[in-house]
């Protein structure tokens, strides 16, 4: 279990490292100038629920006893809900959406239309 628990550390810690590829920080000429370039300044709100659940992770490896297994879950998914939020928030996918209709010529969103580019598994 020790292992798992640092394989998935390191995984979440590359995941934050990619994301900022995506979501750079920001104030890097006021803060961390002695850090590589990477990690000067603030690092945008999206990616901090990434490093959290780094933390997190952390803390259960160094005491295990001290967080039960129910605990450590619900705050896992806690992270991946606020991280999927805020990334809906940046990507706005519903404006794209509704960009895309306007541009198929439709103005009205149908809530049994599937998404432009998806294929239906159902009979409509």
């Amino acid at each position: 279990m020790f292992h798992k628990r640092v394989e998935l550390r390191w995984r979440l810690s590359a995941l934050a490292d990619r994301g900022r590829l995506f979501l750079p920080n920001t104030h890097t000429q006021e803060r961390g100038l002695r850090k590589q370039a990477a990690f000067r300044g603030f690092r945008q709100k999206a990616l901090d629920h990434v490093v959290d659940a780094c933390k997190l992770l952390d803390h259960l490896t160094a005491e295990p006893a001290a967080y039960p297994g129910s605990d450590v879950a619900n705050a896992l998914i806690g992270a991946r809900r606020e991280f999927v939020s805020e990334i809906q928030t940046i990507i706005d996918p519903r404006a794209r959406q509704d960009r895309l209709r306007v541009l198929a010529g439709r103005q009205q969103s149908d809530p049994t239309e599937c998404s432009p580019g998806t294929v239906r598994m159902t009979a409509p």
